[in-house]
């Protein structure tokens, strides 16, 4: 199993949430009321997103903020 930062573990849980949600970024980045390109970054980690972003996703995805940062490897085998 790869190794994962903080945001390697968000990005990849809002992914895997999108995914079984049938969201994608797009309409989540609607949602939040920002542009595509910014949410993209941020999943990318190519920014550092202040914890009311964090808030705001978790509350968009009707997630507990705490499911976005559960380890991978216990959603790879859950």
């Amino acid at each position: 199993m790869q190794n994962y930062d903080a945001m390697g573990i968000f990005a990849h849980n809002v992914s895997r949430i999108l995914a079984a949600q049938g969201i994608n970024q797009s309409e989540l980045a609607r949602r939040l009321e920002m542009e595509r390109t910014h949410l993209s970054r941020a999943l990318r980690g190519e920014n550092s997103p202040r914890l009311r972003f964090v808030e705001r996703v978790a509350e968009q995805l009707s997630v507990d903020i705490r499911e976005l940062f559960e380890p991978i490897s216990e959603k790879v085998h859950a």
